[in-house]
């Protein structure tokens, strides 16, 4: 005898409910795309190039805001700072600067000289180009495009 763990001839009325979402659920997917087409997505640096920096503090932890706050200082544009792995490391990532390498290379200068060799370990620097970026936009849409059809 096999396990019932619903007896027969139940009626859930349910379908009731499909009036209600139905209209709402198509509401918030025609917002989505209003605010898709007007504000445009928020893309990190990964989307759009930049340099990321990796360090880590000579000290016990690693003090973000004051980090952000130095690095902020430089007037750089977009930039983000996150801990990593331990709490000693961070990880700073700036937008890519207009003048091409020679501007993506000064901006590691500048902010080694702000933040100093002796209080922090520059472990990784890498430079994120726009094409790299590129690429990377375009195959995350057609993954995204693919997994919807």
């Amino acid at each position: 005898m096999p396990v019932r763990l619903i007896p027969d001839n139940t009626k859930i009325p349910f379908m009731w409910l499909a009036r209600i979402r139905t209209p709402i659920s198509l509401a918030l997917i025609v917002l989505s795309f209003v605010l898709l087409f007007t504000v445009g997505l928020n893309q990190g640096i990964d989307f759009k190039g930049g340099t990321v920096i990796e360090i880590r503090s000579h000290a016990a932890t690693a003090d973000l805001a004051d980090i952000r706050t130095k690095v902020n200082a430089l007037n750089f544009g977009d930039v983000e700072v996150q801990s990593i792995g331990q709490a000693s490391d961070a990880l700073i990532r700036v937008a890519t600067q207009p003048g091409g390498d020679a501007a993506q290379q000064a901006v590691v200068q500048k902010v080694q000289a702000t933040l100093g060799s002796t209080d922090y370990e520059y472990r990784r620097v890498e430079v994120v180009g726009p094409r790299v970026s590129g690429e990377l936009a375009w195959t995350g849409t057609m993954a995204t495009v693919f997994t919807m059809l």
